[in-house]
């Protein structure tokens, strides 16, 4: 069973420059991490959940200081 993964959006535009809908892109991803996710999801998943992270520890130690 193959896996496809969205990786974005696509849209063609009419004679007149106005957009079509938009058509989903999807590449085949060669297999499932344990967390259900492809790796090219799972890197980038981690990566702005650390960033995130550490702006609220950065927000939650300002709350505290006021």
């Amino acid at each position: 069973m193959k896996n496809y993964v969205q990786v974005g959006f696509t849209a063609q535009r009419t004679i007149t420059g106005e957009f079509l809908p938009p058509i989903p892109v999807f590449v085949v991803a060669d297999e499932l991490k344990s967390s259900g996710l492809a790796e090219c999801e799972e890197k980038p998943l981690h990566e702005i959940s650390g960033l995130l992270f550490e702006k609220y520890k950065e927000k939650l130690k300002k709350e505290q200081i006021k």
